[in-house]
């Protein structure tokens, strides 16, 4: 299940940065003009930081899990 939340992530990133690219709001034009090839390198970038906000996503989500289960182990009187 990882894998597929992880394929989405990415392609929402790309078409929101490609589409934020195509619509040319503020910033856009800071971005290298390499002809055609400017879309793709935005689509590309979005979908890797996608990918990088679902790790990041997954990483606090486990270490939240973690804390909650040191907190139980603590409160119970188990934990070292």
């Amino acid at each position: 299940m990882l894998q597929v939340g992880r394929l989405l992530w990415g392609i929402v990133g790309g078409l929101l940065l490609y589409n934020y690219y195509l619509l040319g709001l503020p910033g856009t034009e800071k971005l290298p003009d390499i002809g055609g090839w400017t879309g793709l390198l935005a689509t590309i970038t979005g979908g890797g930081a996608g990918m990088l906000a679902f790790q990041v996503r997954e990483w606090t989500k486990t270490a939240k899990q973690e804390t909650s289960a040191e907190s139980k182990d603590d409160a119970s009187g188990y934990g070292a």
